[in-house]
């Protein structure tokens, strides 16, 4: 309330001040316009444009409202507030480029008109424009088309004196984050010497090793993807923060203040995610409608402001999606239907395209069914199909050797020997790989027992049949290939041998 009235007063203030005769000379207009733009800079953006346009409106004449605007054009420029660049951009697109006020300096038009052109794509909460460039390996690659909880996007300069700064300690960052989101780093240089990009990326980027950290090295050295125009690189660094939803979280940032942006993002998922462990789990063994009714409670919460209301919904969908819980699986699937495919226009075409396709994955090999069949190869070259295989339970497992969890996941069922052979049950590994000779070695270390199958590669018709999209996945069947189970943990697999099913 104090606030309110603080502003009202400014407001008030700078009318009187606008309106009286004293007030044409510029240097009145500057310092009442900037006093009052100092008490509402801290606002939503939307609330600022409003009492922008109302500030402007007061002006006399045509030649006062152009002064006024052009003030705040010029305080948000350089606003120090993330996001408020935004009005700036309203300012130059509202009344100065459609001509609807005179600007008061011609001789820097060109100049606001730049700012305009080179910052309108890239603001807070703007859906990401496309950036195509290619990279170390000469592969093209639409930065949009790139799934991760967060996506840091930073164009830098290798002989750039502030980058030489920053880049060790983005370096240094990536390494120790251990935060709630998945993080890809997009590294895009901006220049065109090759062989310099190469020699920077080995000795900066490379030296990440980090699980919850993937690297994606990019450039384009005839800058035809426009990206000093679309992100408004006009010097580098240039850092932005993108979220799942191809969104700009965070613009024109450092270092300090990625770090606390995330932490933000990162504190507000784990809290989220605690909480839906303690409600889950006082339900013990939740079923689909009690899943739904909390993915609806979530909806009621946060639908009024689009941007919390994306976050959560999605972390929500994963969470259910990646439980160890087919009731929740459900769950994913109908929250996806609801509240991401039923509402396309709160969603970017690359969300909606995704989780179509997850639902349509979800939809193979359902519980109570019988699974689909597959023919595959065994390390001699022989077909082998999946119903051929002869066991009271077949325990299937998807897998790539290069993939870490899927060693985990090894090596636990690889300790579960004594629990497979009570319940004659069989073990069958399947490589969803491109590499046959890196698959034969990793054989070896395998127990004899299992039966070790791959795919004859990324086209194999097993993609079509199996939602193995990522990896491990563990699958049971009973002695019929009926489902029993899919998409469980080690510890759920467990749970089934000891207790001789479900």
């Amino acid at each position: 309330m104090v606030k309110r009235a603080v502003i009202t007063a400014f407001a008030l203030f700078c009318i009187y001040v606008l309106n009286s005769p004293a007030a044409q000379a510029q240097t009145n207009y500057y310092n009442s316009v900037t006093e009052y733009l100092n008490a509402v800079c801290t606002l939503p953006v939307d609330s600022i444009i409003v009492r922008c346009d109302k500030l402007i409106a007061s002006g006399q004449t045509v030649d006062a409202q152009g002064n006024i605007a052009g003030v705040i054009f010029d305080y948000f420029t350089s606003c120090p507030i993330m996001g408020t660049e935004a009005v700036s951009v309203y300012i130059a697109d509202n009344y100065f480029l459609n001509k609807k006020l005179p600007w008061p300096n011609e001789e820097t038009y060109p100049s606001l008109y730049t700012y305009a052109e080179f910052n309108r794509e890239s603001l807070i909460g703007r859906s990401t424009p496309e950036l195509i460039a290619t990279d170390l390996d000469g592969e093209s690659v639409n930065v949009r088309n790139i799934f991760s909880d967060y996506k840091i996007l930073y164009f830098y300069d290798s002989h750039c004196a502030t980058c030489q700064i920053q880049t060790p300690q983005l370096v240094s960052f990536l390494k120790e984050y251990d935060g709630e989101c998945n993080v890809t780093f997009i590294a895009f240089y901006t220049q065109g010497e090759y062989d310099e990009w190469n020699k920077y990326v080995a000795t900066s980027f490379a030296t990440v090793n980090n699980p919850k950290v993937r690297i994606v090295n990019l450039w384009d050295p005839e800058a035809e993807s426009a990206f000093h125009r679309k992100y408004s690189v006009l010097t580098t660094p240039a850092l932005f923060l993108i979220d799942q939803d191809n969104r700009i979280a965070g613009r024109k940032l450092d270092c300090n203040a990625l770090r606390q942006l995330l932490g933000q993002k990162d504190s507000y998922f784990a809290s989220l995610h605690l909480f839906l462990n303690s409600l889950l789990g006082e339900m013990e063994n939740p079923d689909r409608e009690s899943v739904n009714y909390v993915a609806d409670a979530f909806y009621e919460r946060t639908v009024a402001d689009p941007d919390t209301f994306r976050e959560t919904m999605y972390y929500i969908y994963n969470y259910l999606k990646s439980a160890d819980n087919y009731a929740c699986q459900q769950g994913a699937v109908d929250l996806a239907e609801k509240y991401i495919l039923g509402m396309p226009s709160m969603w970017s075409g690359e969300m909606l395209d995704q989780t179509a396709e997850a639902v349509r994955l979800f939809s193979l090999n359902p519980l109570g069914e019988t699974a689909n069949n597959a023919t595959l190869f065994t390390q001699c070259g022989f077909r082998i199909t999946l119903h051929s295989v002869k066991a009271q339970y077949t325990i299937l497992f998807f897998n790539l050797v290069s993939c870490a969890d899927c060693r985990q996941y090894e090596q636990a069922i690889a300790g579960m020997t004594s629990l497979i052979k009570e319940n004659k049950a069989k073990v069958v590994s399947v490589y969803v790989g491109p590499d046959k000779d890196e698959w034969k070695q990793h054989n070896k270390s395998l127990p004899k027992k299992w039966i070790k199958l791959r795919a004859s590669g990324f086209g194999d018709k097993i993609y079509t049949l199996y939602d193995i999209s990522t990896v491990p996945r563990i699958y049971i069947l009973d002695k019929e290939k009926r489902v029993i189970a899919k998409d469980i943990t080690p510890d759920t697999l467990r749970l089934f041998l000891e207790n001789n099913g479900f």
